[in-house]
């Protein structure tokens, strides 16, 4: 396992703004899909907040599902992990 801390950012590369930053945890990816992200002007929505990410670790290997719970989420919203963009989907409840 590796650990890793996850970041919301306007780009993939952190040195840029960050917009939220979790704890230190074990995370784990298994897609070997991508999305291609629309471009959104960062003033035409809310900052997304990471409020919860189940599970809290895994193997790097891949296998398991991760889920991120938090707000203002939407559809272009890129994840990732270390240095490896996987693929997103976004559900409102």
């Amino acid at each position: 396992m590796r650990r890793f801390q996850v970041v919301v950012s306007t780009t993939v590369n952190v040195d840029g703004h960050v917009l939220a930053v979790s704890d230190n945890m074990f995370v784990h990816n298994n897609s070997k899909h991508g999305r291609r992200a629309r471009r959104l002007d960062p003033s035409e929505a809310a900052t997304p907040c990471i409020k919860a990410i189940s599970p809290s670790e895994g193997w790097t290997t891949g296998g398991a599902t991760v889920i991120i719970i938090g707000d203002n989420f939407f559809d272009g919203l890129q994840v990732v992990f270390g240095t490896m963009l996987v693929w997103s989907e976004v559900r409102s409840l």
